[in-house]
């Protein structure tokens, strides 16, 4: 098990997020966070990596209690696995070139040889940051600017990858064609643990889910259990709103 994350408990003040999470990502696997809008999905990824530390629980990766680590020190490992982590909302450096931004996902490796094979290695992944390595981040399309966002994660070579929400904002062709590049970057030996308000394009991808709610743990399902779900949302408005939230 890559990552284990057990009754976490997060606050936001005296504002209780989360209640008691449990939740694994195996090797290999993606695996999915869906549910209601303030229910702490994206709360449980800043705990995982550290933005946020938790008010209760334990989180392990790789075997290590990581509960009050820093993010330096889980895209440094030091020997480690390592872990990297891609906002919502496509925050890269836009008055910077796509190149810049790259490398600044590499700035901990001290091998230039190294980062510019992994910049290779993630030009070979998404073309048409090639095709603009030299450009200004900001003059970017939407699909161009999550590819950046993820490839500059990818710079580290991340054996687990934290996406929140890669398909905000975009259309649905590129929503599945950022489908297509979670699946490939899968495997390419890298897990994943995603964060998803679109159902459809989650369920998809992912080896199994977990459907958070307001106030409540997370439930998991296997990718089995949770089409059947959502295949019969038309039908229960309560299923709807308890697993899925506000997806249509």
């Amino acid at each position: 098990m890559l990552l284990e994350v057990r009754d976490l408990v997060a606050h936001y003040g005296d504002l209780q997020v989360l209640y008691g999470v449990n939740l694994d990502v195996d090797e290999g696997e993606i695996v999915a966070i869906i549910g209601e809008n303030g229910s702490g999905k994206s709360t449980t990824l800043k705990c995982i990596f550290g933005l946020l530390k938790p008010t209760g629980g334990s989180i392990f990766f790789d075997g290590k209690n990581i509960t009050r680590s820093d993010p330096a020190a889980l895209i440094k490992a030091n020997g480690r696995k390592k872990m990297a982590y891609v906002l919502q909302g496509r925050r890269i450096f836009r008055p910077m070139t796509v190149e810049e931004n790259l490398e600044l996902g590499g700035y901990t490796i001290k091998n230039k040889k190294l980062i510019k094979h992994r910049m290779e290695e993630v030009y070979q992944l998404f073309p048409p940051l090639k095709e603009r390595r030299k450009a200004i981040s900001g003059t970017l399309s939407g699909g161009e600017l999550q590819m950046l966002a993820i490839g500059r994660g990818l710079m580290l070579n991340p054996d687990l990858l934290l996406l929140d929400e890669p398909s905000l904002g975009l259309s649905p062709q590129i929503v599945a064609q950022v489908a297509d590049l979670i699946k490939k970057i899968n495997s390419n030996g890298t897990s994943i643990l995603l964060v998803e308000q679109n159902v459809s394009m989650a369920l998809s991808i992912a080896d199994r889910a977990y459907a958070y709610e307001i106030g409540e743990s997370p439930r998991e399902f296997t990718k089995e259990e949770i089409s059947e779900i959502y295949g019969n949302l038309s039908k229960s408005e309560e299923l709807r709103h308890i697993y899925l939230g506000s997806d249509k």
